[in-house]
Order: structure tokens, then C-alpha cells, then sequence
């Protein structure tokens, strides 16, 4: 829809898709004679979800002017069923460090799942298992005597802690002309509403050295109060090997993805070596981030080649860069 002369405009989608007979590997009885697995078209997932688009020109004045576009869109991704029996999950291969993300049906593909550490005051130890005494502390990791934290077992067990893929894009982009030859661009975007697994700041809390920052805090390893000590269980928690959702970490950023200016050249000056327009541009990307992830990009994804698996795995972040450059035409 355009309005004001086409000055102001909108653009509207909304989806609703439903995919069916999706490629899933289904074990064959070993009553067959083989042990192995087929292929076989089964299961349904759905899409749901807007894109919306404001764009316009608010300000033309002579020869400036301020073009902008404001582009917002969201997804509900859902896994309906598997269309087989007994089928209730299924694991995403390539998680060498902890299976940590599932399709479960009524929930999003990959969404991240796992044991959560059982808590004092809040929590029932398992049968059998003998625990540190929690005093007055309440909502500090449960331990065993050994000093161990002690994890819900059991795939029943697992909660779900958020979706891998964002559920929400926002860009920003505006366009300055001023004196009809100088461009100024810039863009920023969002995303949200997702997780990513953080494995190298576990790593770093899980080495010998206590080598991230969750674990040298003087408060919590040397506790002088009712508070320091939760901190101070939470540390067996920082240093377990079990897949802990402390690492499942809200992905969430806004970036200024895009700056260039931009020099239309005279077409007088770039006439004399046969072109009929030439331009003269500086541009930036990626050069700024505003998160609260721990690690440096909450974009990145080591292992993008494997289907929904979503981590940090020492992954280099998105390159911060300038360019510069001539454009003639011919």
C-alpha cells in the first residue's frame, strides 16, 4: 500500500505453512535380518508467521533528502508429529560435546533440552544419593558428600530452555542524500528470541585453571555469608562435565551492520575516460555489537553444516571490515 503520493508505503505478509512427509531415518527390526535403518517420509512441521515493511521518504528538499525502511518480521516454528508410533524425540547427530538440543513434537525443531541442576530448598535429592548439607542456604546447587552437583537423570527429565533459531528480525535502514552527490547509509538489525550453546566458555569454566570468569569471583570461593555460599555451590555447577543449561545462553543482539558514505563523481570529470557515471564509496560492516552473550558473537555457529545443531565451538566472529572503492559505468 502507498500513500502520500507514494512519500510513505507498507508491506504486509502473513504465512501459515504446514510441511509434510519430512525425510526421517527409521530403524529396521533386527528380526529382519539387518541392523540398520531406512529412509521414510513421515512427520509434519509448520510456520507461522508476519512480515511487515514501513518504508518512505520523509524529508525531499531540493536536491536531499532521507529515505528510510524499518523491516520487522517473527516465525513460530513447531514440530506437529513424528506420524510414527512410539516415536516421541529424536536427537540431532553431531553433538560431540553433550546432546543438549531435540525435536520433540508441540515444540520448535532443535530446540535445546537438558537436565538442570537440582537446587537446595527447592528440589528432592534422587533415592539413595547422600547430599552435602544445606544449611540455610536456599537455591544453591544440591551437592553430593564429594562436592559434586547433582543433575536430574533421565531423558524424561530434561526441560526445555528456548528454541536455536530466531523467532524475530528487525533491520533499520536509512538513506541521507545530501547536495544530490553524497550518499550516507547505514543499517541495524536484530535478532532474537533464540538460544546458542556457549561450549568454549564452558571449557574454560570446566579447565583445571577455573579459566572464565563465573568461577574467580572472590565472593564465591570464599564465602563469608548465606549468599556467597549459593555462589559458592554454583561453582560445582560452572565445573561439571554434564550438560548444564547454564551454557544455553540468550542469543539476542543488535548490530550495526552496515556504514558507507558514497560520492557520486561529476560526470563532466569521469566523461573523459568514456564513462557515463562513476562513483566513489567507503564502507564498514559488522562494526559494531550490543549483546548480553558472554561470547564475542552470538551469530556465529561452529557447526553450521550439521541440521540444527547451534554452538559456539570457538568459532571466529564476524569480521569487522572496511572497503573502499571506484565504481565507473560504461
Amino acid at each position: 500500500m502507498g500513500l502520500l503520493s507514494e512519500r510513505m508505503g507498507i508491506d504486509f505478509t502473513y504465512y501459515n505453512k504446514r510441511t509434510k512427509d519430512l525425510l526421517q531415518t527409521i530403524s529396521i527390526p533386527a528380526s529382519s535380518g539387518f541392523i540398520s535403518s531406512r529412509l521414510a517420509n513421515l512427520g509434519e512441521v509448520t510456520n507461522k508467521g508476519i512480515e511487515v515493511a514501513f518504508f518512505g521518504t520523509p524529508i525531499r528538499y531540493g536536491s536531499s533528502a532521507w529515505d528510510t525502511r524499518l523491516s520487522i518480521a517473527t516465525n513460530k516454528n513447531r514440530l506437529e508429529s513424528f506420524n510414527f508410533p512410539g516415536k516421541t524425540l529424536e536427537t540431532p547427530s553431531g553433538q560431540a560435546y553433550g546432546s543438549v538440543q531435540q525435536h520433540r513434537p508441540g515444540y520448535p525443531l532443535g530446540g535445546f533440552w537438558t537436565q538442570p541442576a537440582l537446587r537446595c530448598g527447592i528440589d528432592q535429592p534422587p533415592p539413595g544419593v547422600v547430599i552435602q548439607p544445606c544449611g540455610s542456604v536456599v537455591g544453591g546447587a544440591m551437592l553430593t558428600t564429594a562436592g559434586a552437583a547433582i543433575f536430574n537423570t533421565g531423558d524424561t527429565a530434561r526441560r526445555y530452555f528456548g528454541p536455536s533459531t530466531p523467532t524475530r528480525e528487525l533491520s533499520f535502514s536509512n538513506t541521507v542524500t545530501l547536495f544530490k552527490n553524497f550518499h550516507v547509509y547505514a543499517l541495524i538489525d536484530h535478532k532474537g528470541g533464540y538460544n546458542v550453546f556457549n561450549l568454549q566458555e564452558r571449557n574454560r569454566c570446566q579447565s583445571a585453571n577455573d579459566n572464565c570468569a563465573r568461577v574467580n569471583v572472590a565472593a564465591a570461593r570464599f564465602p563469608t555469608n548465606a549468599q556467597d555460599s549459593v555462589l559458592f555451590r554454583e561453582l560445582a555447577v560452572y565445573r561439571s562435565t554434564s550438560v548444564s543449561p547454564e551454557w544455553i545462553e540468550k542469543a539476542d543482539f543488535v548490530k550495526l551492520r552496515e556504514l558507507s558514505f558514497t560520492y557520486d563523481l561529476p560526470k563532466d570529470l569521469v566523461a573523459k575516460s568514456g564513462a557515463a557515471g562513476g562513483t566513489f564509496m567507503i564502507s564498514g560492516r559488522n562494526l559494531k555489537v550490543w549483546k548480553d552473550y558472554e561470547g564475542v558473537d552470538p551469530e556465529v555457529n561452529s557447526y553450521g553444516g550439521r541440521n540444527f545443531v547451534r554452538v559456539d565451538a570457538y568459532a571466529a566472529p564476524m569480521m569487522r571490515r572496511w572497503t573502499a572503492g571506484f565504481n565507473l559505468q560504461f
